[in-house]
């Protein structure tokens, strides 16, 4: 047997040390050249990252060395202006007593149509017309009194301030032929900033000639959101002083 043996190992001795060695190969292979080049094709694609990383800071650098901060900072005030980061309530008040005193009505009642809900944790829920806004809704309604002339005025105004309104509804009752009360509905807008900026890679793009064109029509549009240093005429008029909720 053992010389059986001895004669197999003598005959395919050769064979043997190449079955070895293409092992050794094989092994060298698969733990040491595969794992090398499997870092290479990492580094490889981390590189060509990198380099899109650069090319978009790049970008965004020439972006913002082309606009103006001045500018910019202009147009953020012009848009909280318009939409607030807050409800702002006294904004809403102030429009309101501005909006009668350039159409010479008068203020009877200023109403939130849910008071409760600005210090409540129902004020965190959003409605589903405020989800589809993107926007908070702030709903309050107006009575003022005056001729047809001035409600009509008050209307056509008060949509046509920079502070975002709404008309929900509008009751008109006329008493005469030159008195006439106004209860009408509306909405105001509020949407917090964004919490997030994005990352430094992140695009920035310039305004579209259509932002642009909002833009100008909203710096052209009355700011009413702060109270006016003259007091509103008559007795019922809202000022900074007065307590809205008072009867």
């Amino acid at each position: 047997m053992m010389t059986l043996v001895r004669r197999f190992l003598k005959m395919y001795k050769g064979m043997a040390v190449s079955a070895g060695m293409i092992l050794i190969s094989v092994i060298g292979v698969i733990y040491g050249i595969m794992p090398a080049t499997q870092r290479i094709l990492e580094l490889a694609d981390q590189r060509k990252n990198l380099a899109e990383e650069v090319q978009t800071l790049k970008t965004k650098r020439a972006v913002l060395e082309s606009v103006d901060e001045g500018a910019i900072r202009n147009s953020l005030l012009i848009l909280l202006s318009a939409v607030p980061s807050d409800k702002s309530i006294p904004s809403i008040f102030s429009t309101i007593e501005q909006t009668a005193l350039v159409s010479g009505a008068l203020i009877d009642t200023v109403a939130i149509a849910n008071p409760g809900s600005l210090a409540t944790e129902s004020a965190q829920k959003q409605s589903n017309e405020e989800k589809k806004l993107g926007s908070g809704i702030i709903a309050f309604t107006v009575s003022v009194n005056g001729t047809p002339k001035q409600i009509r005025d008050f209307l056509d105004q008060v949509v046509r301030v920079r502070r975002s309104l709404r008309i929900r509804y509008a009751d008109v009752s006329f008493f005469s032929g030159t008195k006439a009360t106004l209860r009408t509905g509306l909405d105001a807008f509020w949407t917090p900033l964004p919490a997030s900026l994005g990352g430094t890679t992140s695009p920035v793009q310039q305004l579209t000639q259509s932002e642009e064109s909002m833009m100008k029509t909203l710096s052209a549009m009355p700011a009413f959101s702060t109270p006016d240093a003259g007091p509103a005429s008559g007795s019922a008029a809202l000022s900074p002083s007065r307590d809205p909720f008072a009867p």
